[in-house]
């Protein structure tokens, strides 16, 4: 049996052991703390009839005590106590028909983490707490609305003389500034709090403030879109144009050599006076596109470079010269008949200018000949008179020509 005057720390946990058997702990005289988590305890009797009047700090986490007045029990039990832990118990309230100044009058300690209260008033309850500075209670259907911002100052404006809230010392300017959002946020609520009223008398009738919104300079929240894929993104435009691409390749995960970026004025896009600017200069800073809030990023992709295709197939060269020494004698062959035509273009004496004038002076000759003409107009007379002393060919073929073309030009008019 160890010394009665030496031990300070009991520790049970998870034996399950009832209420009772502790009171046979009660001849420690020198024991200050006792531990019963996990033991799945669900109320305190008032049945119980020892005390222990040195115990002072009592750990009972983690059992399925639900209501408020089995606690005050506890405290009538352990009448100096002044440090109680019991988080992770599924409390309902913190309210009960016990007086606290009578079953807990010198707590000053408390921990309530993990409980399923859900009114404001269990939180006015613990305010009754004589000697309460030092409260923790982070999570609970009552906060869960609330940011966490939100819960400090709500929490810090009930609890009037806590001076210690989920860990943090609470200091003068703390107390004031949770005090006077307190009174901020219930002015614009329809239910009002006693302690509204009590506050409002502290510091005076608060007008709300103004909430403007303070943000960098350069991060700018902008849209990127790709392929039916929008992201809207804070962006930094301090950034250079190839490291916004290299953010883009890993978002999308899009090649970089084939990434193309437009950055779209929406402001401008929308009044019809603006298009849409390729981003091509990797050492270029984004803010040089004078870039705003809600402008747009369409990210494309360039086409792939074509492959170059390899024929397996051997390389018949005899075919190949074949084949070029025909080219060779059809090209030849074309330009040697090219320069017989442009030759005979060049060398032909008529022109309509010359059959004109022959025409007129054959309309004054007498003597005419007869010659046939074949194929030259389907109009023109088959038996042309020719002077039957001009003996040159070629005058006759100019006179016939002549003539044929006399002939046309009557039809035409």
């Amino acid at each position: 049996m160890p010394d009665k005057t030496l031990l300070i720390t009991i520790y049970i946990k998870y034996v399950f052991i009832r209420i009772e058997p502790i009171s046979n702990y009660c001849f420690f005289f020198s024991l200050e703390e006792l531990q019963i988590c996990s033991n799945n305890y669900t109320t305190i009797s008032s049945n119980y009839t020892f005390q222990h009047k040195n115990l002072k700090r009592v750990y009972i986490s983690n059992n399925n005590i639900s209501d408020w007045q089995s606690i005050c029990r506890l405290g009538h039990l352990v009448p100096r106590l002044q440090t109680l832990i019991a988080s992770d118990n599924p409390l309902l309230s913190f309210r009960s028909d016990d007086d606290v100044n009578i079953c807990l009058p010198y707590l000053h300690t408390l921990s309530v983490d993990h409980v399923q209260i859900s009114e404001w008033d269990d939180i006015v309850a613990l305010t009754k707490l004589p000697c309460l500075h030092a409260l923790r209670i982070h999570i609970a259907p009552l906060l869960k609305p609330y940011h966490k911002d939100e819960r400090f100052f709500l929490l810090l404006g009930y609890m009037k003389n806590i001076t210690k809230l989920n860990g943090s010392d609470i200091t003068a300017n703390d107390r004031e500034t949770s005090e006077r959002r307190y009174i901020r946020y219930y002015s614009q609520q329809d239910n009002k709090p006693q302690r509204y009223f009590e506050l409002i008398e502290k510091h005076g009738n608060l007008k709300p403030l103004v909430d403007i919104k303070i943000c960098a300079p350069y991060l700018k929240n902008v849209r990127l879109i790709y392929n039916q894929i929008t992201y809207d993104k804070e962006i930094d435009d301090r950034q250079t144009v190839q490291r916004f691409k290299k953010y883009l390749h890993e978002l999308f995960q899009i090649p970089l050599t084939r990434l193309r970026v437009f950055y779209v004025d929406d402001f401008a896009f929308n009044a019809g006076v603006g298009w849409p600017d390729e981003l091509k200069y990797p050492q270029r800073s984004l803010h040089t596109y004078n870039i705003h809030n809600g402008d747009q990023f369409h990210i494309d992709l360039k086409p792939d470079p074509p492959k170059p295709q390899h024929s397996t197939r051997p390389v018949d060269t005899t075919r190949l010269r074949k084949k070029s020494t025909n080219n060779n004698r059809t090209n030849s062959s074309t330009s040697s008949d090219d320069s017989k035509i442009t030759s005979s273009i060049e060398e032909s004496p008529f022109t309509f200018d010359s059959l004109q004038k022959l025409a007129q002076q054959n309309d004054a000759n007498n003597t005419q000949f007869s010659i046939e003409l074949d194929g030259i107009y389907p109009s023109t007379d088959k038996n042309i008179h020719m002077n039957k002393n001009d003996e040159d060919d070629d005058e006759l073929l100019l006179a016939a020509a002549a003539t044929a073309c006399t002939n046309i030009k009557n039809e035409v008019k």
